[in-house]
């Protein structure tokens, strides 16, 4: 909020209530910069060139060569007292490494504490007597260069970044105040006809390694003595530092490992330390710059001219072709824009293979699905061991099927760095646990928050400065709300009220179902074996009864397929006689019920996912979706019959939801929906069928995103992705959608 707007806000404050503690903006930075919860100063060094003039730069000196460089930076080692003993952490930290292990006694890596690395290091702590039982911090650090506009003027800043590995990953992601900017490095610069000079270069190198190790200073004694802290959990722990990963692209990864500034701090391995990074080396690395790339040299070299020209554009249509889904970022030019993001690259992953299907060699689509099996793996909140044997055969068969790319003439050989890196995947992830705590994105994000936002709020004469401060108050108020809340003084009325409301809900809905919970434990939503649970959204758009929905909805037969519903939720168990559905009339002379009371539609239903990863998702059947042409998301539907585990799908049917609803009859409420179903009997592999029919939302498992098979037929120029399900005749389900589907399917 700009001054101006604090200036308004509080004279509308003044105006409605006359009692404000504050007259303007003035008073309000005064406020806060009179705080001491979570100060935590910046300080400043300098650093500059000592060394004899060089022969090979003549009689006159460089510039960098008499530039003092000044250094920002907070003391890393207040930050990390102050990260343990935030109460706002207890129960998302972990004291001690540990192994953790599923049901079936498979290991799982997850948090870093859980690795191999953090037992090794507690291990090697453990055989000193003087920190045996210590405690063991791990120190993370991260850094990378950001530009925060395009004008003229130095732009670049170098933002140092902190946290310690005894967090969970998800604080390493989140806004709590997980990973903290704990200074600014200083970035040489030099005329042009001297940057590739070996001294300015290797000075460059050496202002980096010297900074580090300047502002790391403070943590060194007790890297080797105990010291004793209050935790978040209230208890005092003999604690012991130590440097952990170091977050970083490949550039910076060089950098950091061709002068080890490692070198003078107790047990720390920078070579060890370079931490996996799947947003530069996999996710933009990889795919994007590699394997899109490649894929687009082919077809130009393949189809020269135009024809190939013409193949690219139909690609591109096929990915603007792909139908929506909850979570998939849509491309309506295809890949045709230049400023690419990781969640670019992550969404083109998605609705990639189907696109370049028979334009290119079946060895290609091999080599880039086995590289997405592996993406895929790498990326998960949880991995367990035999999901590290599946990582390390999707990376044995990438290598044998990339060699296409060889033989097709697009890629002269495979020494690349990035693709290197793989191999170190399975065993990194043993080490440190998940990727995705130590990925470049977590910088890469929090460079909004704490570079760009801050510059954009200050005046742009000298900005630095002012982002410190800008920085200095929010840390500051960020631990104030945190204080006050522990000590009761934010008032939660507002907050308990509607957590009130929620609870009513909750408890409105187990009492419908609570008969059917109490004689199916297996139905209750919080039961750990439970895979999934679907909901039908809180407020339904229309009410009417059966006879007025048929009309609303235009569909004939659904009185008859209500009543077909009705009558197999009611019929107890036993011999079920033949019913023909296709006859309302028939339905009602054999006495079959018939729901008198209104009809409820609803526009959604929300999935959730008892699965590590993607945890919920929304399912929509709407017949104007954001003001435009109607969507019927795809489900798979549990047929009941148990299915073969061996086979993806065994046991479910794809069905198009054409409407959410649910009916009354004799007291008790089904929530149901009208699907288009395509059944298949396994047992006989009849041809494929499409049903149309009533189920209860129970039977949903969730949704399911289909891809078109495009054939050899160019799509059409103005094929509109509202229509794509009604365009094509066969579909692939899409594994690579989310996590979620990944599992399962």
């Amino acid at each position: 909020m700009s001054e101006g707007d604090v200036d308004t806000l509080l004279n509308i404050m003044e105006r409605s209530s006359g009692n404000v503690p504050l007259s303007n903006h003035t008073d309000l930075y005064a406020a806060i910069d009179e705080l001491t919860i979570g100060d935590v100063p910046w300080q400043s060094f300098t650093v500059h060139y000592n060394s004899e003039l060089s022969d090979d730069v003549g009689e006159s000196q460089p510039k960098w060569m008499s530039d003092v460089h000044e250094v920002f930076y907070r003391d890393p080692h207040l930050i990390v007292r102050r990260m343990l003993t935030n109460p706002d952490f207890e129960g998302s930290m972990d004291y001690s490494p540990y192994h953790a292990f599923d049901k079936d006694g498979t290991h799982l890596y997850k948090h870093m504490m859980g690795g191999d690395w953090a037992w090794e290091q507690a291990t090697e702590i453990a055989r000193d007597l003087k920190t045996h039982g210590l405690a063991f911090i791990p120190i993370i650090l991260g850094s990378d260069k950001t530009t925060v506009s395009v004008a003229t003027g130095q732009t670049d800043y170098y933002p140092l970044y902190l946290s310690i590995g005894n967090l969970y990953n998800n604080l390493h992601r989140s806004h709590r105040g997980g990973v903290t900017l704990v200074g600014f490095l200083a970035i040489a610069q030099t005329e042009k006809r001297y940057r590739d000079n070996p001294g300015f270069r290797r000075f460059r190198r050496q202002l980096f390694h010297t900074s580090l190790t300047h502002i790391l200073s403070s943590l060194c004694p007790g890297m080797s003595e105990p010291e004793v802290v209050q935790c978040a959990d209230g208890f005092h722990r003999r604690v012991i530092y130590g440097l952990g990963p170091y977050i970083a692209d490949y550039p910076e990864q060089v950098l950091i490992s061709c002068i080890p500034f490692t070198n003078d701090f107790p047990r720390a391995d920078v070579y060890e330390l370079l931490s996996p990074d799947l947003l530069h080396q996999i996710i933009k690395g990889m795919f994007k710059d590699h394997l899109v790339h490649w894929v687009s040299m082919y077809v130009r070299r393949k189809h020269r001219g135009a024809p190939g020209k013409a193949i690219l554009d139909d690609i591109d249509r096929r990915i603007a072709a792909a139908p929506p889904f909850a979570g998939l970022r849509r491309f309506p030019e295809g890949r045709g824009f230049k400023q690419w993001t990781g969640d670019d690259s992550k969404a083109l992953m998605k609705v990639y293979l189907p696109a370049i299907e028979g334009y290119v060699p079946n060895k290609m689509l091999y080599a880039i699905r086995a590289f997405l099996e592996f993406c895929y793996i790498a990326r998960c909140n949880v991995i367990l061991e035999s999901s590290l044997t599946e990582l390390e055969d999707a990376l044995v068969q990438f290598l044998e099927y990339r060699t296409v790319f060889q033989e097709e003439g697009v890629q002269d050989n495979f020494s690349l760095p990035r693709q290197h890196a793989m191999n170190h995947y399975p065993d990194m992830i043993r080490l440190f646990g998940a990727p995705n705590s130590l990925c470049s994105s977590i910088t890469e994000v929090k460079h909004i928050k704490a570079i760009k936002e801050p510059w954009c709020r200050s005046n742009r004469n000298k900005p630095l400065k002012q982002i410190l401060i800008t920085n200095q108050r929010l840390d500051k108020l960020t631990a104030a709300r945190i204080n006050f809340m522990q000590r009761g003084m934010l008032d939660r009325s507002q907050l308990d009220a509607q957590l009130k409301v929620m609870e009513r809900v909750r408890e409105a809905f187990n009492e419908q179902r609570g008969k059917q919970n109490a004689e199916d434990p297996a139905d209750i939503v919080n039961d750990s074996t439970i895979l999934a649970h679907i909901e039908l959204a809180i407020t339904s758009y229309h009410k009417g009864t059966v006879t007025s929905v048929t009309t609303y909805i235009k569909q004939p037969t659904f009185p008859a397929l209500v009543q077909q519903f009705l009558y197999y939720q009611l019929l107890s168990s036993g011999s079920r006689p033949n019913v023909d559905t296709s006859d309302s009339e028939t339905l009602r002379v054999r006495g079959l019920p018939i729901s008198n009371k209104k009809v409820s539609l609803y526009t959604s239903a929300s999935s959730i996912f008892f699965a590590p990863s993607d945890p919920c998702e929304q399912i929509q059947s709407t017949w104007s979706w954001r003001g435009g042409s109607s969507r019927h998301d795809v489900v798979l539907v549990n047929m009941g019959d148990g299915g073969n585990k061996d086979l993806p799908m065994s046991g479910y049917a794809v069905a198009r939801v054409l409407l959410f609803f649910s009916l009354e009859h004799s007291g008790d409420k089904f929530p149901t929906a009208l699907v288009w179903c395509a059944c298949r009997d396994e047992a006989t592999d009849c041809p494929l069928q499409l049903l149309l029919g009533v189920v209860h939302i129970d039977t949903i498992f969730r949704a399911v995103h289909l891809l078109p098979y495009f054939g050899q037929e160019p799509v059409q120029k103005h094929l509109s992705y509202t229509d794509t399900f009604d365009s094509f005749a066969n579909f692939y389900v899409n594994k690579f959608t989310d996590h979620h589907s990944f599992e399962i399917l």
